[in-house]
């Protein structure tokens, strides 16, 4: 390290940080001198001359009248980087507003700019409409993306906030471009149909998608983040609801009675450091594979505290088929899933693991007409690990047959396994490959289940009424093994995970007494 004695510094003086201080708030003020309000109003009060701009009358919220554009495009025209358009509730902008042609698509709405539109409310319930127009080049048929159908808005990096996107629709594989890099916020779409993908890179906040649909790849956005939002009745030939990269985030949101030829949130290649994460979100009757990723030994996803009820496909899998030759790894913390029904599917394709995790009544696995059976639970090519999970109710579609089926091996710990199967006499676990069973509760006679397992009833409160919580006198409490656990950390319902000694075998965590627990999740 160099000598640095005796070397002089610059010292600061009063001046110096008043001049510093003066420059920064000089800065700011005329930063926030460049960026403008425009308006538009759904009045026209009167004409330019010479101009087919019409002048409208915007009042704002402290009794201000301003001058506002009629014409949404004029107004964004118009408006600069960082400016901000204030829109009157109830504004639409259909056909009588016209149309913008950019290589050869027509677009409703073009911004060439960083801005910000928005409605008055900023709430979509009373928001402006932005309508585009679907559009079928074969008589009688019903695509929506042909040569005369309109896009609804294009361009990057905006922010969208309190409007309702309608109809919009784009001819084959083309894209939404509309949403790139840009922000929804409390934005209602609907009825949007694209060949490819309807957003890119977006951020969607408190918004609504609905009814929306593309016939290729990603089919409402793809690598983004979405919160607080609902996604519903909307279809695809790709990953219908998000197509997710690493880092994405989807959180807190509804996917509910989607449909797609695969999944309904799927993810690419990413970075297995920082992979995906879905977290706090429900998903319900929906008829696609749930959660997918595409066939690449590096594709992860993190699930946490997700509820997956009443769907009619395979919860976990692949993109692509059901394609089981790859290591499809999604990882699943506090997470429910019961009362699904796959059919003949596989309930999970999946390497990976479950921590903390309820499965629970569900329907699917191989008919019970062959000599092995059940609820197929992991299906790829690597070792699935089950961490203080509870595996019970499940059964398969058709005929009598075993509970769950380990189609791959499985590594099993502080984990229960039973009532499964709908035998005269129920096999719990059916296996095609070795299992490995480290302190848990299972059926007696289990290939592998050494001296450290339990083979009694667990003493679920009340598994008829999707109870599986444990009783005070189950064999299970206090019969697990510490593993990885902390003090800090939590069972399924969010308590404490070691309580009063060792952990638990199960989900759940049995925290003193028999009374009612409530949990609000």
């Amino acid at each position: 390290m160099p000598d640095c004695a005796g070397m002089a510094y610059p010292q600061e003086t009063p001046d110096m940080r008043t001049c510093t201080i003066a420059a920064l708030v000089t800065l700011f003020s005329t930063m926030s001198l460049l960026a403008a309000d425009l308006y538009v109003s759904t009045n026209d009060i009167h004409a330019v001359a010479g101009s087919d701009l019409g002048w409208g009358t915007y009042v704002t919220d402290d009794n201000v009248a301003h001058d506002a554009y009629t014409n949404l495009q004029q107004a964004v025209d118009a408006a600069a980087v960082n400016d901000t358009v204030w829109v009157e509730d109830g504004f639409v902008c259909d056909d009588t507003n016209g149309h913008v042609v950019v290589n050869n698509s027509k677009i409703r709405l073009v911004i060439p700019r960083k801005i910000t539109l928005r409605g008055r409310s900023g709430n979509w319930q009373n928001g402006p409409v932005i309508r585009g127009r679907w559009h079928c080049d074969v008589a009688g048929g019903t695509s929506a993306t042909g040569t005369e159908a309109i896009r609804g808005v294009q361009g990057g990096g905006s922010t969208l906030i309190g409007l309702r996107i309608e109809r919009c629709s784009m001819s084959e594989y083309q894209s939404f471009n509309a949403f790139e890099n840009g922000v929804l916020s409390n934005c209602y779409v609907s009825g949007c149909s694209a060949g490819y993908n309807n957003m890119n890179n977006v951020q969607l906040y408190g918004c609504v998608v609905t009814n929306c649909s593309a016939s290729t790849y990603a089919g409402l956005f793809q690598n983004g983040w979405a919160y607080n939002s609902l996604f519903t009745d909307n279809s695809n030939g790709g990953a219908l609801a998000a197509y997710l990269y690493s880092g994405n985030v989807v959180s807190n949101c509804v996917f509910a009675g989607n449909r797609s030829t695969t999944t309904i949130v799927g993810c690419a290649a990413v970075n297995p450091a920082t992979p995906p994460l879905v977290i706090d979100c429900v998903f319900s009757n929906n008829s696609s594979t749930c959660i997918g990723s595409q066939y690449d030994a590096n594709h992860a996803l993190t699930l946490r505290n997700c509820l997956f009820t009443g769907n009619r496909a395979p919860c976990v899998a692949p993109m692509y088929n059901g394609d089981t030759r790859y290591n499809n790894r999604v990882f699943a913390y506090d997470c429910i899933f019961t009362n699904n029904n796959s059919g003949g599917d596989a309930l999970f394709y999946t390497c990976g693991a479950f921590y903390n995790c309820l499965i629970a009544d569900n329907i699917g696995g191989i008919r019970g007409d062959s000599a092995i059976g059940g609820v197929r639970l992991n299906a790829s090519a690597s070792t699935t690990v089950f961490r203080n999970c509870t595996i019970s109710g499940n059964r398969v579609a058709q005929g009598p047959a075993d509970g769950v089926l380990f189609g791959r091996a499985a590594n099993l710990e502080n984990t229960i396994v039973y009532g499964n199967g709908t035998r005269a006499s129920p096999i719990d676990i059916a296996t095609t490959a070795a299992c490995t069973y480290n302190h848990c509760l299972v059926p007696a006679g289990t290939a592998n289940a050494g001296s450290d397992c339990l083979f009694d009833d667990p003493g679920f409160k009340s598994p008829a009424r999707g109870d599986y919580r444990l009783k005070g006198g189950s064999p299970c409490r206090d019969a697990g093994t510490p593993l990885t656990w902390t003090e800090a950390d939590l069972d399924l319902d969010l308590l404490p995970r070691l309580y009063c000694g060792l952990p638990d075998i199960g989900c759940y965590e049995h925290q003193g007494g028999d009374g009612t627990v409530l949990i609000l999740r």
